[in-house]
């Protein structure tokens, strides 16, 4: 069976940098004169495989969630730096070699895992990038079907008057303003108050004198009312807000049910409570 071209990609960094810390080792450890031809051959190792890590290092990174090398004093972490960079430095450091040590390692497990991955068909064999499944790309081409999972998802009926047409449009970033802009229509109208925004959120939901109280908060009623307080609060700002504002690009449909299930959250939750003034 051929070996996955990924495969042979990452076995020839690793062989790179192999080699470029043999002859890092015989100049800078053992003290031995390399000869020119041999320096050239060493830049040459390092500049391959700057290129390779700057195409493999995502990958690499993707899977072990590492890339650092971790510096201790007196037991504990002092800091840590980037292993890749410090292993291909052009003039050694001392801490060079233990930082290539880290990235062979780094590089060991990311084919162990790629090799498992790509034999069970979760992973290209050229690339070692996740292979979505069947289901989820007729899923994501069928705008049919992005329509019955937002109605399955039985949206406040606010919040599907507001965003639903946009939505089926995929006007993903508009909908998602039209969601929010409900929910602070609706806080306004609970609350009987003119006020907008952050300024809106802080004030009707305020623990010391909240005009909109959470019934549920029982004995840690301050903590909760004040959590509740900061989702209104952090959906204006974080979502509303910006998108108002700027022009924001939003193209997977995913995350927008995902903003809208949360704007429908938001305002199912205030039709169970009672405004405290009218």
């Amino acid at each position: 069976m051929e070996k996955p071209t990924i495969i042979n990609k990452l076995e020839t960094l690793a062989s790179e940098m192999g080699t470029y810390q043999h002859l890092q080792r015989k100049q800078s450890i053992d003290k031995i004169r390399l000869r020119p031809e041999t320096l050239s051959h060493m830049e040459n190792m390092r500049i391959a495989a700057l290129r390779n890590v700057g195409a493999l290092r995502p990958l690499i990174t993707e899977i072990t969630g590492k890339d650092t090398l971790d510096v201790y004093q007196n037991g504990e972490i002092k800091s840590s730096l980037d292993a890749w960079l410090l292993s291909l430095r052009a003039e050694h450091h001392k801490l060079s070699d233990d930082a290539i040590n880290k990235c062979l390692d780094l590089i060991t497990v990311t084919i162990g895992h790629l090799e498992q991955e790509i034999q069970n068909g979760k992973r290209d064999p050229n690339t070692g990038e996740r292979v979505i499944p069947e289901k989820t790309k007729t899923l994501e081409i069928d705008g049919s079907n992005m329509i019955t999972l937002f109605d399955a998802m039985q949206l406040h009926p606010r919040i599907e008057k507001a965003s639903k047409s946009l939505f089926e449009n995929q006007h993903y970033a508009q909908a998602i303003f039209e969601a929010f802009k409900a929910v602070e229509n609706f806080v306004q109208d609970k609350s009987n108050s003119s006020l907008y925004g952050t300024n809106l959120m802080e004030t009707v939901f305020n623990e010391e004198n909240p005009v909109i109280k959470v019934p549920e908060a029982g004995h840690y009623y301050k903590d909760v009312q004040r959590g509740f307080k900061h989702l209104f609060v952090g959906a204006a700002q974080a979502i509303r807000n910006p998108k108002a504002h700027k022009d924001i690009i939003q193209k997977d449909p995913y995350i927008t049910l995902e903003y809208l299930g949360f704007a429908s959250f938001l305002i199912k939750r205030i039709d169970y409570w009672k405004a405290g003034i009218s």
